[in-house]
């Protein structure tokens, strides 16, 4: 890595953090302009980190994590405006990001574990049972196959990481998984059960670190 490196990636990492607090400040404040600005800037900058960790020269582990990054910072901006079009949208987008992901584990991962992903299969299901139970009645039809099949896909992420992990790969694909997967339960509550500044609280910060750490792997790797 270029001496450049050394600086450019701790400072991408805190200009994330510090845009993740702004960020959240607007949220609290129901400052749309201020949401707009500090959520698309966030994200850019870990789309800018992974491209800092030089995502390229990485093969295809980290081409995918830098395809994946890009689709989570689109999501990240269709999921802004109030609207169930967009909203289906950044459903997709993230849903897109997730396969990459998939793919970075494939070609990155070099061996997994069929226990680790049965285990990571039965955790998922029941906790997806216990927990989306309540928001599923409220889903609207038009997006109840989209969101189910963005179920299926996080979770089978999730499930590959563990059985990555659990193979010899690095703990720390699992937790930025888990970290993901659990942010995700908040745009849930958000979007089909109560629209509480409390579920932004905890959600984004859980899914900006789970990207920060899976960008983070591409100096491992």
């Amino acid at each position: 890595m270029q001496l450049k490196g050394i600086y450019l990636i701790p400072a991408l990492n805190i200009t994330c953090g510090v845009l993740v607090l702004l960020l959240l400040l607007a949220e609290q404040q129901e400052w749309n302009l201020g949401v707009w600005l500090f959520k698309t800037s966030a994200s850019l900058s870990f789309v800018a980190l992974a491209w800092a960790h030089e995502a390229l020269l990485k093969g295809p582990y980290g081409l995918g994590i830098l395809v994946a990054v890009i689709f989570c910072l689109i999501g990240d901006i269709l999921l802004i405006p109030h609207s169930r079009k967009f909203f289906l949208l950044g459903v997709v987008a993230f849903l897109l990001g997730h396969l990459a992901f998939l793919a970075a584990f494939f070609t990155g991962l070099s061996s997994f574990n069929l226990w680790w992903l049965v285990i990571a299969l039965i955790i998922e299901g029941l906790f997806i049972f216990f927990i989306m139970r309540w928001p599923w009645p409220e889903i609207p039809k038009e997006l109840f196959i989209p969101v189910n099949l963005y179920i299926v896909v996080i979770s089978l992420m999730v499930a590959v990481a563990a059985s990555g992990v659990g193979g010899g790969g690095h703990w720390i694909i699992l937790l930025a998984a888990v970290m993901f997967f659990l942010s995700d339960i908040s745009v849930a509550r958000h979007q089909f059960r109560s629209r509480q500044f409390m579920n932004k609280l905890w959600g984004l910060p859980l899914y900006y670190g789970a990207v920060l750490l899976f960008v983070s792997t591409l100096s491992f790797m």
